[in-house]
This record gives structure tokens, sequence and C-alpha cells, in this order.
């Protein structure tokens, strides 16, 4: 499969889909609770049963973000509102899907309180690691103490390491 085109990506209304979701309540404890277990980051998360069988606005965008199960557009608009889904499919971060509905063509993971889309990894040699399972171990082990005035995220694949460290960082290069 192709890597999804990200020309369009800078017109993401990154802020206002995460506050969307902080407004539903997809939180990273809300995704652990309702997928099974496993993120291989090559893979979309599996939904429990019962985040295919609600439709309200958390389980639905679940579905379309996290799982890359396709969703009618008549509840990815009730789930995200009709203006943050056309300004997402306008970008390319939701798009159509190869049977029915939408979906999206990214692996998204919320690693602290960030909301991180990356490509899956597959067979692409240019797909761009996301946040996995070592991140936050890395985030925690290469966090300092105390403010800095540069930081490297050395290999930084999708930048998640560089962005957690902003705060405490004047500047970073990744």
């Amino acid at each position: 499969m192709a890597l999804p085109d990200t020309s369009r990506l800078p017109e993401l209304p990154g802020a206002q889909l995460a506050e969307r979701f902080r407004e539903i309540g997809l939180t990273r404890g809300y995704v652990r609770e309702m997928v099974l277990p496993g993120d291989d980051l090559r893979s979309p998360l599996a939904p429990s049963r019962p985040a295919l069988l609600l439709d309200d606005p958390a389980p639905v965008a679940l579905r379309l973000f996290f799982c890359r199960t396709p969703v009618s557009k008549d509840l990815a608009s009730a789930a995200l509102g009709q203006d943050l889904l056309q300004a997402a499919r306008n970008c390319g971060v939701v798009i159509e899907a190869e049977s029915d509905g939408l979906v999206s063509p990214f692996h998204l993971r919320i690693v602290e309180d960030l909301y991180l889309f990356s490509d899956y990894l597959g067979k692409d040699p240019e797909a761009v690691m996301g946040a996995g399972e070592t991140t936050a171990i890395l985030f925690h082990a290469g966090r300092p103490n105390r403010a800095v005035s540069r930081a490297l995220d050395l290999g930084c694949g999708a930048g998640t390491l560089g962005l957690l460290l902003a705060p405490d960082a004047g500047e970073v290069v990744g």
C-alpha cells in the first residue's frame, strides 16, 4: 500500500481536532479500554466489541482514527461536526474507505496529552515511525530535570520525542 499523500497536512486543524477528541472523551485511557491488546505500529488497533457496536462520538472517532474501521459519513459528521470533518477530509486525514464509509489512512496514537499522526509501518521504506510502546520509556529516561536551552531528537521518526521535550527546551532539533 502506498503512503498517504501528506501535501495538504499543513491545512489540518490539529488543535480543533485534539480539542474535539478531548470533548468527546477520546483519551489515552479510553483508547486502552476500548481496543484489544496489541499494537505493532504496522496495523490499526483492533476495536473491542463495544467499540464496534456503539455509535456515540467517542467510539465512532476511535474506529475512524485509531482502528481504520470504516464509519458512515453521517456518524463521522455527528462525532466530529460537519466543519471539522470537512477540514479533515480536505487535508487527507480522513478519506473514502475502499469498501464504504470513511477511514483515516494514518496511524494515530496518544502520547502524554498529544494526538500524533504517523504512517503505518509496513513494506514501504519511506514510512515514518510514530509513537510506540518504548516512546514513553525513552521520554521519561531522557527528559531533563530542568529547563535546557537545546534538545536533540536523533532518528526522530514522526518527532514524538521532540514534541514531548519542547516544553522543557528553548529549541528542539529533530
